[in-house]
């Protein structure tokens, strides 16, 4: 924390938006509490962020369009029809699939490569991304606002073990309802063929 601090107060806006591009979480946090300190302004802040977010997404979200076929030839059927599995659901709920790889710990550069794989349209993709962005750094720089006026640097590693455990539990608890959504499908299923 104290690193990235340094680094933001030494190198500006450039490692600012270097880190939102990679979608660091913590350098948006670090942001936020910079802007509290009167070091960074605050539309300039939600200008870097945003826009180095948002353009970060739509790099990943095109790398995954163009690995998505590649994936196809190189994986063993398998690999591939799991992998088909998991574009079905995101363009099932392309909503919920944005929401939990952006604010899960660690899964927003993951997600945004597999809303490509997806193949979501561009256009709406870019736009949910902008309004996404747009929320994620408004929420985070002000946690980290918040935040600075009540934790210490040295307790921010707390936290951050705190938000990868809270999304691990979110992961699990999505898991198990997508489990069950589909063993319900799976019986409405063998009814309706049972009873024609």
């Amino acid at each position: 924390m104290e690193l990235m601090i340094s680094l933001i107060t030494t190198y500006g806006i450039w490692i600012i938006a270097i880190g939102c591009f990679f979608q660091s979480t913590l350098m948006v946090l670090v942001t936020g509490m910079l802007v509290y300190e009167n070091v960074i302004s605050l539309p300039y802040a939600v200008l870097i962020t945003v826009s180095s977010a948002w353009a970060g997404h739509l790099f990943w979200y095109f790398l995954g369009v163009s690995l998505n076929e590649k994936c196809k030839v190189l994986f063993k059927s398998q690999i591939a029809i799991k992998l088909e599995k998991v574009n079905q659901i995101i363009r099932r709920n392309p909503w919920i699939s944005i929401f939990l790889l952006q604010y899960l710990y660690s899964l927003k550069l993951i997600g945004a490569i597999s809303f490509g794989m997806a193949k979501l349209p561009k256009r709406w993709f870019a736009l949910a991304q902008f309004v996404n962005c747009t929320i994620w750094t408004l929420a985070m720089g002000t946690i980290g606002g918040f935040f600075s006026q009540y934790i210490h640097i040295s307790q921010w590693r707390a936290i951050k073990m705190l938000w990868i455990s809270l999304s691990l539990v979110i992961i699990y608890f999505t898991a198990r309802w997508f489990h069950l959504k589909k063993i319900k499908e799976n019986q409405r299923l063998s009814t309706s063929n049972i009873n024609p």
